[in-house]
Order: C-alpha cells, then sequence, then structure tokens
C-alpha cells in the first residue's frame, strides 16, 4: 500500500502493538535533564518564559526548568490576537464604574510601561511589532456612551503626558466605518506576532541556561523533605521553588481568585477589506479586529454569553462565531466578499480583580498569572518584578 493513496496507515507496532509504554531515562538525558532541580516554573507561555529568564539571570549558578504541557504553550500566550495595546476610553469609563479612577488610571499605566518591558527585552524586529495605531469604533446606538467618551479625552492624556509624547488618545479624523459616531484613535497602540515573541523568549531563556521541557503535564504535587515534588506524565521533578505560571487554570488543589474566560477569534482568508493597517476596538473592548496584511482578525464578543464562556474548555460556538461573522459583514460593510481561513480559541484568566496575581500558596509554592486578557502587556514585566515575592522564601 502507498502512503499517496490517501488510505490509513496505523503506526501501533510503534506503542508496543496498542500499549502505551512507559517513558524512561536513560543515563545522557538525565544529565541534562535532572530530576532535581532549584526552580522550576509549571507553564511555558510568556509569564512562565519570563519568570525562569529572569530567576536564571538573577542567580547564574541555579538549575532552572520550565515544564509546558504542550507543543509550545496552551491557553493564551500563543493564541491571542496578537495585540500590543494599553486599553481604550470605552474600557476606561466601564473601569471607573468597576474599580475607580486610581486604580483605572493605574492599570493604564502599568500597560504603557509593560509593553516598553517587552520591547526591550524581545526586540521589536523578532515578534514584528508594528506601531500602526488604533480606533475604537462607537455605533449608532452608542450616544451617552460616544459623549462621556469625548469628555474623557483631556484628562486621559493631561494624565499620561508624563509618560509618552503627544496625545494617548486622539478624536479621530478619518472615517473609517460608514454611519459611525465617531472613533478614537490611539497613535501608540502596535501590533505582534505573538509566537514569534514567544519563540524568541524561550531562546532567551534557554540561551541563560534555562532548560525547557514540553508535553510535559504535571498531574499532582506534594511536599517532600522540604522541597515540591511535581508527578508528570514524564516522570516526577522536584524543586525548593516551584511556580505555577498557569494563568486561568490555577494550581490544583489551591483556591485562587481566578475566572476562566474563553475567547473565540476568526481570520479571514485575503480579500481587499478596504481597512487601514492597524488594531480596532469595540463596544468597552469586547470586540477587537485587526489588519494581518489584506486578511482580518476579529474576535471576543463573550459578553453576549457569560455563562458560557466563563470556561477553561477550549472550543467554538455558534453563538459567538455567527455573530462575529455578523459584525463584518453588516456592522463593519464587508458583505460577503469574504471566506473564513482559521477558527481557535484561548483561555484567559479573570478575578474579582483586574490587577495581576502572584500568590504564596506555601513555603516554597507560588501562582503567578491572571491578567485579563492583557498579558502581551502585562505579563513579562509583571513576571519579572514577581520574582521579588521569592526573596528570602
Amino acid at each position: 500500500m502507498s502512503a499517496r493513496d490517501n488510505s490509513y496507515i496505523s503506526l501501533t507496532s510503534w506503542q508496543s502493538n496498542g500499549l502505551k509504554m512507559q517513558k524512561t531515562w536513560s543515563f545522557w538525558e538525565r544529565q541534562y535533564y535532572p530530576q532535581h532541580w532549584d526552580f522550576i516554573v509549571v507553564g511555558g507561555g510568556f509569564c512562565g518564559v519570563s519568570l525562569a529568564y529572569h530567576f536564571q539571570k538573577q542567580n547564574p549558578r541555579a538549575r532552572v526548568l520550565i515544564l509546558e504541557r504542550d507543543i509550545l504553550a496552551e491557553g493564551a500566550s500563543s493564541k491571542n490576537a496578537g495585540f500590543a495595546c494599553y486599553g481604550t476610553v470605552g474600557e476606561y469609563q466601564s473601569d471607573l464604574k468597576l474599580i475607580g479612577a486610581e486604580a483605572a488610571l493605574n492599570l493604564i499605566e502599568q500597560r504603557i510601561k509593560g509593553l516598553e518591558f517587552l520591547k526591550l527585552l524581545v526586540g521589536e524586529a523578532q515578534m514584528s511589532w508594528q506601531q500602526l495605531g488604533g480606533r475604537e469604533l462607537y455605533f449608532p446606538d452608542q450616544k451617552e456612551e460616544w459623549e462621556v467618551a469625548q469628555a474623557h479625552l483631556g484628562d486621559l492624556n493631561k494624565t499620561f503626558n508624563k509618560l509618552i509624547q503627544g496625545s494617548l488618545f486622539q478624536l479621530d479624523k478619518e472615517n473609517i466605518v460608514q454611519g459611525l459616531l465617531g472613533s478614537i484613535y490611539s497613535p501608540l497602540e502596535a501590533q505582534l506576532d505573538p509566537v514569534k515573541a514567544l519563540v524568541q523568549l524561550r531562546k532567551l531563556a534557554l540561551e541563560s541556561g534555562v532548560r525547557i521541557l514540553n508535553s510535559v503535564e504535571v498531574k499532582g504535587l506534594y511536599s517532600h523533605s522540604g522541597d515540591w515534588r511535581l508527578e508528570s506524565n514524564q516522570g516526577i521533578w522536584q524543586a525548593a521553588q516551584v511556580v505555577f505560571a498557569t494563568n486561568a487554570f490555577g494550581v490544583p488543589a489551591y483556591d485562587l481568585d481566578l475566572i476562566p474566560a474563553r475567547n473565540q477569534v476568526l481570520v479571514t482568508q485575503p480579500f481587499a477589506h478596504g481597512l487601514k493597517p492597524g488594531n480596532y476596538h469595540a463596544r468597552e473592548g469586547y470586540i477587537y479586529f485587526r489588519t494581518i496584511g489584506n486578511r482580518l482578525l476579529i474576535g471576543g464578543a463573550r459578553h453576549l454569553a457569560l455563562e458560557a464562556e466563563t470556561t477553561s474548555q477550549m472550543g467554538l460556538t455558534s453563538t459567538i462565531q455567527d455573530y462575529l461573522r455578523q459584525f463584518l459583514t453588516k456592522d463593519l460593510a464587508m458583505g460577503d466578499q469574504w471566506k473564513i481561513e482559521s477558527q481557535w480559541s484561548g483561555i484567559i484568566a479573570t478575578g474579582s480583580s483586574k490587577e495581576p496575581l502572584m500568590q504564596a500558596l506555601e513555603p516554597g509554592l507560588w501562582y503567578c498569572g491572571r491578567f485579563g486578557g492583557m498579558g502581551v502587556a502585562l505579563s513579562t514585566q509583571f513576571a519579572a518584578e514577581a520574582l521579588k515575592s521569592l526573596e528570602g522564601n
């Protein structure tokens, strides 16, 4: 039988006649990947790699290991939409009601600083960074929101002129979509390739001495002789200090202030969409879309089904996907000239607070994560600074 005739080829002989083979480690493998480490990070996304890298830089003789359950990263880091954004005026208006002015302004400042940290750490070229600007659109049913948004612009720009040159937010003079009440332009907003950024972060970590193991799923942990032992599908790993950088997936058996939230995304095939290159937001940031050359990416809309989308399960639903298609077709007046190329979902972590979380669980054991959909802007710097929590432990 030829493999070219599209017939199924059984490979069960590779699995010991269909039985799962037990993992064993050679002497040589154990020289490079010993069982005992000084510092183990569970989770190989932006946060986990940044934690490991900065710990290694501060402790060059330490043995540092990252355990990642998937091929690259599973959750948000490799599945996000590639926005390098610091928030919108609409989100700020919403946050004012939820957390107050001081906290809402602090969030924007953290994101601005976090994005600068990411650029310096990874390098703009290494992650296809493009500062194309962002636009927040206001539709005819948002008259009140539009009036309030315009009223906030002066104060917001005055607040942040100590951090940036020019205005953070501007009334947009471009007529982006017919029928809009208006839009607000964010000149500093950028876009990037999140997988390129993650690959470069991993490269930096490896060059510093960090070791990374993929396809290792941690299934349990327990304290043993002053260390933490992690049981996995690839054996037992042990370290004096362990951080779970697992974002929405938390830590087994520990009650954390985490609420998982699924975000669904689709990307079109190339077509003449007519939009200016850049990022776009609508509906308090719940809808986001961006150009990828002559493709469009659109995602979000979980506010339409909050209960169903409060989940750590990957997947697509007709409620969200139908709305995203309708938004492209009708709200953005793209008609039926476009087709879907790919669809996927990612999981972010929210909670009772919009602040990221570094929490000591027990001596030598921590959780780090909860970036509320802003992991690109927040995670690498927060992880580097969160290491201070480990001092003296």
